[in-house]
C-alpha cells in the first residue's frame, strides 16, 4: 500500500489543466481515478472488483482488457484504498485528469491563429495546403489502413473526406464521452485533424497528405474541446483492439502531467502494429512535462511543429538532451512536420486555417497510411538546447 500511495500522491502533485480558448465546460473530476490491474489477474478476481466497487457506492466508467487491464471509477479514494488492501491485484492507483484538444485560437504563443476561409469550390477549386508541398506532394493511401482520429470527432457528412463508421456490419467509430453516443463535431478541431490526414482529390476544398484515405472517428473530446484522461486509455484499449497493423491513431490531445497508466496503455497497444502519432503541445516547453507527449515506445511518435522556413514556432513544445518523464523514461520528440496557417477541412464545410502541433501531428498520421516506414531520418532541427525532431527526406 505504501508504494500505491506514494504513487499516487506524486501524480496528483504532477497534474494540472492546460489552458484552453474556448472552454465552455469542463468534466466533473470529483473522486474520479484510474486503477490498473497486474497484467496476469483472472477475469473472476476482476469481477469481484467491480463487485465491491459497486457494493461500496462507487461507478465504473471504463473497463480496460486489451492496452491495459484495470477500471476507471468514480469512488472516494480511501474507499478504494481500503478494496486494494483485500485485492493484491491493484498494482496502483491514479487520479484521473482532464484532457485538452491542445489550443488552436488566440496569439501565437497560444497557438497560432485561427482564420475561417471559404472557396468557392462549386468552381472546382481545390487548396493543395504548403504542408504537403513540403512533404513532396500526396501520398497514395494504402487499400486497408484506416487513421483513426482520437478527438473532438469528426464532421461524417464533410464532402471532401472518407469517413468510416462501419466496417461490413461491425461498427467501428465509437464514443467515450459520457452521455453523448453521437459522433458529431461540434467543435471542429477532429475535422480540421482528419482533413490533413486524408482530404480527397476531389477538386473540393482541400486535399490532405494521403487523399481519400479512411478516417474513423473516435470521440473522446467534448464539443468544448474537453475529455478525461480515463476516456482517451479507453479509447486506446478500443483501438488496440480493433486496428490493425498500418493503421495510425492520431491523438491531437494532452495534459500537463505524467500518467503511468497512459504510458503502459500506449506501450502495449503499440505492440499490436498500430502507430500512434501524439502531438507535441503548444507550450513552448519540455515535452517531459506532458502526457502522452512523453511517451516514449516503438510505434508511438511525437510530433513537433515548423512552418514553411523549416523553422519551430516559440510555441512549440521540444525536448532537450536531458528530456525524462516523471514515470522515469528518456523521452524525446522524433519528428517536425507543418504546423503553422495550416488549412483543412471545417466542420459544417468550407476549410479553416489553425496553427498548432495539433496540426503537425496528422501530417505525420498521413505519411504512416501511406506506407511510410518511421526512420527518423531527414532534416534536423534545433535551437540552441531545443531539439524538434526531423523533417523526414521523402
Amino acid at each position: 500500500m505504501k508504494v500505491k500511495n506514494l504513487f499516487f500522491a506524486t501524480m496528483l502533485g504532477l497534474f494540472s489543466t492546460l489552458g484552453y480558448a474556448g472552454i465552455k465546460a469542463l468534466p466533473d473530476m470529483q473522486d474520479r481515478h484510474i486503477i490498473v490491474f497486474h497484467h496476469e489477474v483472472s477475469q473472476l478476481r476482476s469481477v469481484e472488483i467491480v463487485n465491491e466497487i459497486r457494493k461500496g457506492k462507487g461507478v465504473i466508467k471504463h473497463q480496460y482488457q486489451t492496452a491495459l487491464k484495470g477500471l476507471a471509477v468514480t469512488m472516494p479514494l480511501p474507499a478504494l484504498q481500503a478494496i486494494s488492501k483485500t485485492y493484491p491485484e491493484i498494482a496502483w492507483i491514479e487520479p484521473d485528469l482532464v484532457v485538452f484538444a491542445l489550443p488552436k485560437g488566440g496569439k501565437p504563443d497560444r497557438g497560432g491563429s485561427d482564420e475561417e476561409s471559404y472557396i468557392d469550390t462549386d468552381n472546382g477549386t481545390e487548396v493543395t495546403p504548403w504542408g504537403v508541398h513540403r512533404l513532396g506532394g500526396t501520398k497514395e493511401p494504402l487499400s486497408d489502413a484506416k487513421a483513426w482520429i482520437l478527438d473532438t470527432g469528426i464532421d461524417v457528412n464533410h464532402r471532401d473526406l472518407n469517413v468510416v463508421t462501419k466496417q461490413g456490419e461491425q461498427l467501428l467509430s465509437r464514443s467515450f464521452i459520457e452521455g453523448q453516443s453521437e459522433l458529431i463535431d461540434g467543435d471542429g478541431h477532429g475535422t480540421h485533424v482528419a482533413g490533413t490526414v486524408g482530404a480527397k482529390a476531389n477538386n473540393l476544398d482541400v486535399v490532405g497528405v494521403a487523399p481519400g484515405a479512411a478516417v474513423v472517428p473516435i470521440k473522446v473530446l467534448s464539443d468544448s474541446g474537453s475529455g478525461s484522461l480515463s476516456g482517451v486509455i479507453a479509447a486506446i484499449d478500443y483501438v488496440a483492439a480493433q486496428a490493425s497493423p498500418g493503421d495510425c491513431a492520431n491523438l491531437s490531445l494532452g495534459a500537463q502531467g505524467s500518467s503511468l497508466a497512459m504510458d503502459t496503455a500506449l506501450k502495449n497497444a503499440a505492440t499490436s502494429g498500430v502507430v500512434f502519432s501524439i502531438a507535441a503541445g503548444n507550450s513552448g516547453a519540455d515535452i517531459a512535462r506532458y502526457t502522452p507527449a512523453q511517451v516514449q515506445y516503438d510505434h508511438v511518435f511525437t510530433i513537433a511543429a515548423v512552418d514553411n522556413r523549416d523553422a519551430p514556432p516559440r510555441w512549440s513544445n521540444y525536448h532537450t538532451s536531458a528530456s525524462v518523464s516523471a514515470v522515469g523514461n528518456a523521452t524525446f520528440v522524433e519528428y517536425a512536420l507543418p504546423g503553422v496557417s495550416v488549412i483543412s477541412t471545417k466542420a459544417g464545410g468550407g476549410t479553416v486555417t489553425y496553427s498548432g502541433t495539433s496540426m503537425a501531428a496528422p501530417h505525420f498520421c498521413g505519411l504512416i497510411v501511406s506506407g511510410y516506414n518511421p526512420v527518423a531520418v531527414g532534416k534536423d532541427i534545433s535551437t540552441r538546447k531545443k531539439q524538434y525532431g526531423v523533417i523526414p527526406s521523402l
